[in-house]
């Protein structure tokens, strides 16, 4: 699983990016309130110049604060508006993309012998996009770790 210390580097971010860190920083840090330079340090973000990266993430929370996910206190300052935890989507998928996704889910579920947490095509729920999650955590971690050793050989 990625942790807070890698960084990721940007020479241009769009608005969603930016979002998508803030998101990050506000569920791996566990804290309810944030400033640009808070994120920026906590997500290791570089940019092309100060003032664009600075923009951009005050953009993305601004878009956070039209969706009611952020509260501005203050020109330096932004809050949750209530835990991430609490808020709640709807998604819409075919029968055809929730079988596809159970398959998948379910094969790689096999393989670390948990059939306990198998999915129901049709039927997916919270818990499943959960175990997807984790899913992808550890998938990313191999290809990392795959990475760091392929880098390391050519060397």
């Amino acid at each position: 699983m990625l942790d807070s210390q890698d960084c990721f580097y940007r020479i241009s971010m769009t608005i969603l990016e930016a979002c998508n860190h803030i998101y990050n920083y506000f569920t791996e840090n566990k804290k309810s309130h944030a400033t640009v330079q808070e994120i920026i340090t906590a997500r290791c973000l570089v940019g092309e110049s100060k003032e664009i990266l600075n923009a951009t993430i005050v953009a993305g929370l601004d878009s956070m604060v039209k969706s009611g996910i952020l509260t501005k206190v203050s020109d330096q300052l932004w809050v949750l508006t209530k835990p991430l935890n609490q808020y709640s989507q709807q998604l819409e998928i075919n029968y055809v993309v929730s079988a596809a996704i159970t398959s998948r889910l379910n094969s790689f579920l096999d393989i670390y012998e948990k059939p306990e947490l198998y999915a129901e095509a049709g039927n997916l729920n919270e818990k499943n996009l959960e175990t997807i999650c984790c899913a992808l955590d550890i998938l990313n971690q191999l290809l990392k770790e795959t990475k760091d050793q392929t880098a390391s050989k050519e060397e």
